[in-house]
């Protein structure tokens, strides 16, 4: 799909390509945080989590770089030709995964994962259009409820199905279903916040997409190494203390940037530091709210646990961005000011003030609610 996206002739097909190969990712990300804990002891499970999540912060670190280094060199193409040698890596590194680390299984059903997809299409849909239609349209009202059935339609199927397109079992695990909660807040607050920290840079203070890559790069550095020093907290005093702390933490550089956003640039005044803070709060929130959702379910069911977990931040993310563009649409362009940034940052505050709310609840070791 990536030398698809790379040799797309127009954006219909590059979308179409893009959106298979979110289908890969899907598959593969918790695949690979199930084969890091199946054959692990248990102490050594929560560790494992914090690697596991500081390997995708540094690459988050790496990518805006290397992304800035291609665009201006080389053009948008080859941002996804660089993808062939790591998928082609990857397929020989899953040969040497042992088999008794292999989950079987038949595919989950076809019917509600279209359901699912269609229900947030729908929501993202209404919440994009909204302003632009108006929330009283019919064409809104429409988007916004078909979408809400589609998605309730699509966990009432998954309650009865047997091979369920959402594991709505694991949800009777109080841990794990504020795991969720936790997680699809945070994909609401992350999703739009990488996003706005780039637009800002490019559009208000004339940073190239090298420029603006590199100040995203620190950001991502500091969370990989909070995600390896956050893994022995989770194991010596639960994954509670690192939800909340990160979100705290994480809050506050959403509210700098709500009410101390400089127009003209300040890197090293504001940005760095503030990117230090996004990069604590990031790097503690991944890997407690991983952990609690891997360590509130048993070992045969990691593989189900880190994918809903992960859905639910992608859920989370998809109408994250949604509002992203609502709050933005018509809003930005020259002489526009900061306050569409601004009205962005601020819904990512309150998202992960949430997040925190919902980590002050979890802990491990309850059954149900």
């Amino acid at each position: 799909m990536s030398l698809a996206c790379a040799a797309a002739p127009s954006l219909a097909v590059l979308l179409v390509a893009r959106g298979l190969q979110g289908v890969a990712a899907a598959a593969m990300i918790p695949a690979s945080l199930a084969v890091v804990l199946m054959d692990l002891p248990p102490k050594r499970r929560a560790a494992a989590i914090g690697a596991w999540s500081a390997a995708g912060a540094l690459a988050a670190a790496i990518g805006p770089a290397v992304g800035g280094v291609l665009v201006d060199t080389v053009g948008w193409r080859s941002l996804f030709v660089v993808n062939v040698p790591f998928g082609l890596a990857i397929l020989a590194g899953a040969r040497l995964v042992p088999p008794s680390a292999a989950v079987r299984g038949r595919l989950p059903d076809i019917g509600g994962t279209i359901m699912l997809g269609v229900g947030i299409g729908a929501l993202a849909l209404g919440i994009v259009e909204g302003p632009q239609w108006g929330w009283g349209d019919e064409r809104t009202l429409a988007a916004l409820a078909g979408g809400a059935l589609a998605a309730a339609l699509a966990v009432r199927r998954s309650t009865h199905h047997a091979e369920p397109a959402i594991q709505t079992r694991l949800w009777r695990s109080r841990p794990f279903a504020l795991a969720n909660l936790a997680s699809l807040l945070y994909g609401a607050a992350l999703f739009p916040w990488m996003l706005i920290g780039v637009l800002f840079l490019v559009q208000v203070w004339d940073y190239s997409a090298l420029q603006a890559g590199l100040s995203m790069t620190p950001g991502a550095v500091v969370a990989a190494i909070v995600a390896l020093r956050a893994g022995p907290v989770v194991r010596s005093r639960g994954p509670r203390p690192v939800i909340v702390a990160g979100g705290l933490v994480l809050a506050l550089a959403g509210a700098l940037c709500t009410f101390a956003l400089p127009s003209e640039p300040a890197f090293v005044a504001f940005w760095l530091p503030v990117a230090v803070l996004i990069g604590i709060g990031v790097g503690a929130i991944t890997t407690g709210v991983s952990s609690a959702a891997a360590l509130s379910v048993q070992p045969e069911h990691f593989a189900a646990a880190v994918g809903l977990n992960q859905t639910g931040r992608q859920v989370g993310g998809a109408l994250g961005i949604a509002v992203l563009a609502a709050l933005l649409q018509d809003r930005v362009g020259p002489g526009a000011g900061i306050s569409p940034y601004t009205d962005v940052y601020l819904f990512c505050t309150l998202a992960t003030l949430a997040v925190a709310a919902a980590g002050a609840r979890l802990v491990l070791g309850e059954k149900s609610a």
